[in-house]
């Protein structure tokens, strides 16, 4: 079952960690790992592993049902 993941910038990461209203997310994806949606935003920034890692953070998304 696949999950929805989100591509946090990790400066935004840090100042705000509640994303639910962060303008922060810079791309939303679904996939079945945490590895899978990494390797494809990875892939869609054209960027090594290292440089992404520097930059971007990738977390599954949380939402909160009950707002």
């Amino acid at each position: 079952m696949s999950k929805n993941y989100i591509l946090v910038l990790k400066s935004g990461w840090f100042a705000h960690p509640n994303l639910r209203d962060s303008s922060n997310v810079v791309f939303k994806t679904q996939a079945n790992t945490l590895s899978e949606a990494k390797e494809y935003f990875v892939k869609l920034k054209n960027l090594s592993e290292e440089k992404f890692d520097e930059l971007f953070i990738v977390t599954e998304e949380y939402r909160d049902d009950n707002k």
